[in-house]
């Protein structure tokens, strides 16, 4: 039984079509396609540098003002589709469907499930079916991830403070305008 399972697959494998389509041209062009999507985002990653240019006041600006540039000035037009794709599917999935909703549902049932396991344990066996399964030691994260990632989020809050000031007192007069003409828009529709 083993062994014409084992032809058959390697019938399969070895067919002129399975070969046509690992080995042609097709495949060439979509291992072509993800290295030059991998290398848009290796470049993507490497423009998370901090600009020389300062603001109006001779701030420094943070490493994000030159990847947010690098990403919306479509210098890697596939790391930046992907993006816009990925913020858009994020956007429509979180509108439509109740994401809470599933997650405060799914921690319930976990909890709801592991509670009724370890009592009917501790009834049948006279030892809780979750204490068998707990680790030695609970994980914990490397104080060196923390560190980076709250290093991370500190530069990314500077990025919009930074921004929000240069608009305010009009760094760029164009984009204050923009601005200002957005929110009026929104204040006043008729407007």
């Amino acid at each position: 039984m083993q062994t014409a399972a084992t032809n058959t697959m390697n019938s399969i494998q070895n067919s002129q079509t399975v070969q046509n389509l690992a080995n042609g041209p097709v495949a060439d062009k979509a291992r072509t396609e993800a290295a030059n999507t991998k290398n848009e985002f290796s470049n993507l990653a490497a423009a998370r540098q901090t600009p020389d240019t300062k603001t109006a006041t001779g701030q420094n600006l943070t490493h994000y003002h030159s990847l947010f540039y690098s990403l919306l000035s479509w210098e890697n037009p596939r790391a930046t589709a992907i993006s816009f794709a990925s913020i858009v599917s994020t956007i429509l999935i979180v509108r439509f469907i109740p994401v809470e909703r599933f997650v405060l549902k799914s921690i319930f049932t976990v909890l709801g499930v592991t509670s009724a396991a370890e009592l009917v344990g501790h009834f049948v066996l006279g030892e809780g079916l979750a204490t068998k399964l707990r680790p030695r030691k609970y994980y914990t994260i490397p104080r060196e991830t923390l560190e980076s990632f709250t290093g991370d989020i500190e530069e990314l809050i500077n990025f919009f403070v930074i921004e929000f000031q240069r608009i305010l007192f009009a760094e760029n007069v164009w984009a204050t305008i923009a601005v200002s003409r957005t929110f009026a828009m929104k204040i006043f529709p008729a407007y």
